[in-house]
């Protein structure tokens, strides 16, 4: 069984595929006996990662060579195995403007975006924002959050998450229910006398 070196593989970016391109300039054939007729054929060399997962020396299988020559049907190559980095693929995810009603909750009504890279085909991720407190006010922070589909835990991109200070939550509108006025006889103005004794006011989020 005959060894080839000078073989390698580049590292790539992560890219959802298990496809290796494969650097096969000066490949030299180890282990043929002296005299005999045996040479090394390359062609289409194709490499190809055992994982299409993010990680470092990672097994790197290669084809497109064979032996030609009057002696080469006593030898067989051995496998032909390099290693290289599959490296995570970058990610930036930014939050969004958002202006909503006080409920007491530090939620956003909407959702991030992904302002650098892609997602690879296959993948998906779920994106969200919190307001970094719920009280009343302008010019609040909203951060971004998320996880990732990958099949890999997520661990294929190196996500980076932007904040943005254009959020706003408004006061809340109440109303006042319960009030009556008492009827008067007519004196010229236009003053009434209330009855507040069951006034109450509606739509206060428990328990402020």
């Amino acid at each position: 069984q005959l060894t080839v070196t000078g073989l390698s593989a580049h590292g790539k970016v992560y890219d959802g595929t298990t496809a290796a391109v494969v650097s096969a300039a000066a490949p030299t054939l180890a282990g043929v006996v002296g005299g005999d007729d045996v040479s090394l054929v390359v062609s289409s060399v194709t490499g190809a990662f055992a994982s299409k997962h993010a990680g470092t020396a990672i097994q790197v299988s290669i084809s497109g060579l064979s032996l030609a020559g009057a002696d080469a049907s006593s030898y067989s190559l051995a496998p032909l195995v390099v290693t290289a980095d599959i490296e995570p693929r970058p990610l930036t995810v930014t939050a969004t403007a958002d202006t909503r009603v006080y409920d007491r909750t530090v939620a956003s009504s909407v959702r991030p975006s992904i302002t650098s890279g892609a997602l690879r085909q296959g993948d998906s991720a779920t994106w969200l924002q919190v307001f970094d407190n719920g009280t009343v006010g302008t010019g609040k922070t909203l951060q971004p959050r998320g996880t990732i589909n990958d099949g890999n835990d997520g661990a294929n991109y190196s996500v980076t998450f932007v904040s943005n200070t254009n959020g706003a939550i408004t006061a809340k509108p109440v109303t006042v229910t319960g009030i009556t006025a008492y009827d008067k006889e007519y004196d010229g103005t236009s003053s009434a006398t209330l009855n507040v004794d069951s006034a109450n006011l509606v739509g206060v989020i428990s328990p402020d």
